[in-house]
């Protein structure tokens, strides 16, 4: 945070800002747990400081109390006092060294604050559960979610991209042939804020909170929605996901990840190196073939999808509108979903295509979500088609994701097979 900034925030705390330069900050606050978290930090260190400063206007004639016992004035120069004066000395100087000691643990208190409040960093692994916010503990605690439900998408061959003639058609969307050799069992939904609840704890259930419900309705935030696609998860916490519940569900994990750091239950961690295993059981990113060839599912794609045409201003909850020839929801529109991919202009086609890349090259986002629109956009641009790209590190309340893992190899019927010769 630069220096400016936290002149604006201490500003902001003591209530010497104007009014619009109150409103624009409260902007930015609603959006920015980080700074939301400074601002309270300024807050309890102010109330501190003024609890010490309370406790030093104690009236003038304890301190002298207490400077003259500090000289051994009292204790050691003085006639002897009266019973009874005695009795009121030593009431005087108890009440004066506690003073002195609350001073003491004040200033400890908040000397100790800033490193008590350092955000906790966690390496890859059994992920570190972030507290739960505290607004409403009742409807904060993790419910237990179902397995993932999904459809087995069976192989085949299609065309990826989309024709000349089709509105709204983009450069980067020229057709290639392209054949899947390989079953799928995809997940009916993007991957809901339950779901990423249950195995990587409450951490972002306050970022939902704020940022998807920035206008409270009838003086009441409300409270995140456990059927709402996760958001703000990036392209590396994504993956850690996959591999996390595959291993809840005693799969083999998909992916390697070495030399990664940051808040993965906030889904901001980065990871070096990451290798991932082909052909593997466990769930993972769709490539972006496999995206588009169950999106379109053989010429039924979804007709419908909650995007910026139908002015929401959120993720809406999974499977409210009319699944696709498959069976699978929002495939147009609510959060716009990663793909293992590297960005290419031109699509590789052939057999089972993926384009592999370091994290440091932008990734495939597929299926649009609520917020893309405005002047490039148009009804026209909700096709399966449409394709974006972000940084791996990107995180929005626009980005969700779902999985997908290789349908498991069906045994063959009694009775099938050649008959003996």
């Amino acid at each position: 945070m630069d220096e400016a900034m936290g002149q604006r925030l201490l500003a902001y705390t003591h209530d010497e800002l104007s009014a619009d330069e109150r409103a624009e900050l409260e902007a930015l606050l609603a959006t920015d747990a980080r700074l939301r978290r400074h601002v309270e930090q300024l807050r309890q260190e102010e109330a501190l400081m003024n609890t010490a400063m309370s406790i030093h206007s104690i009236g003038a004639d304890r301190r002298q109390i207490i400077r003259q016992v500090a000289a051994g004035r009292i204790l050691h120069k003085t006639p002897p006092a009266p019973a009874a004066s005695r009795a009121r000395l030593g009431l005087w100087l108890g009440a004066g060294l506690a003073a002195a000691a609350a001073v003491v643990l004040v200033v400890w208190a908040v000397r100790a604050l800033p490193e008590l409040n350092k955000p906790r960093h966690i390496k890859v692994g059994a992920p570190t559960v972030a507290p739960p916010v505290k607004d409403d503990p009742k409807e904060r605690k993790p419910q237990p979610q179902p397995p993932i439900k999904t459809v087995r998408v069976e192989p085949g061959r299609f065309t990826m991209g989309s024709g000349q003639r089709e509105k709204g058609r983009q450069s980067d969307e020229g057709q290639v042939p392209v054949v899947l050799t390989e079953a799928l069992e995809v997940g009916v939904t993007e991957v809901t804020q339950g779901q990423w609840v249950e195995l990587m704890g409450t951490g972002l259930v306050e970022v939902w909170t704020a940022t998807e419900d920035p206008m409270p309705i009838g003086g009441k935030r409300h409270t995140w929605d456990p059927q709402r696609p996760v958001t703000h998860v990036n392209w590396y916490s994504a993956i850690h996901f996959a591999n996390a519940v595959s291993k809840a569900h005693g799969l083999e994990q998909c992916y390697d990840l070495s030399d990664c750091e940051g808040m993965v239950e906030l889904g901001q961690m980065t990871c070096k190196a990451i290798d991932s295993h082909a052909p593997c059981e466990g769930w993972r990113l769709p490539f972006e073939a496999e995206w588009e060839y169950f999106a379109k599912a053989n010429g039924k794609p979804s007709v419908d999808g909650w995007t910026g045409m139908k002015k929401v201003e959120r993720v809406q909850p999974v499977a409210s509108l009319t699944p696709n020839g498959f069976g699978l929801y929002d495939t147009i529109g609510n959060a716009l979903e990663w793909t293992l991919d590297v960005y290419e202009a031109d699509y590789l086609g052939g057999k089972n295509p993926v384009s592999r890349g370091p994290g440091s090259r932008p990734k495939v986002l597929r299926g649009g979500g609520w917020r893309s629109h405005g002047e490039r956009f148009d009804e026209h641009q909700w096709r399966v088609a449409r394709r974006f790209k972000a940084k791996a590190d990107h995180r929005s309340n626009v980005v969700g994701f779902r999985l997908v893992r290789n349908a498991p190899k069906e045994a063959p019927a009694k009775g099938d097979g050649d008959a003996p010769k």
